[in-house]
């Protein structure tokens, strides 16, 4: 659950933040007061989008990294299922890094199939 007041989400969604962006692109039913709609996207300056970029790249490759080094710790454990999570999350986290850098979009998958699609 998402507890935001109506002037935060236009702020995000004027910075196209990605996640706004899908809520509004996929239609998703927000509290409905009848009484707000959802602001649009402002263009964004090539120096703007090279900073989201960056740090959606950072975050999702720290991400990766860290499932990963997990990952070794399980099958070290020989816990086998959780090594396997623990690599999907990894792999989706490591998708996620190029959807969002290059298209500044990220389907609400967790399918990897749809995701590398």
């Amino acid at each position: 659950m998402i507890a935001e007041d109506i002037a935060f989400i236009h702020r995000r969604i004027s910075k196209s933040q990605y996640f706004y962006i899908n809520i509004k692109r996929e239609g998703i039913m927000l509290y409905d007061m009848c009484n707000f709609t959802l602001g649009e996207a402002k263009e964004l300056t090539a120096q703007e989008r090279h900073l989201l970029a960056q740090k959606d790249f950072d975050y999702s490759m720290k991400s990766a990294d860290n499932f990963y080094i997990a990952h070794g710790l399980m099958l070290e454990r020989d816990s086998l299922n959780i090594a396997a999570f623990l690599l999907h999350q990894a792999t989706e986290h490591l998708y996620s890094a190029i959807l969002l850098v290059f298209t500044r979009y990220k389907p609400n998958s967790h399918d990897l199939k749809k995701l590398g699609g």
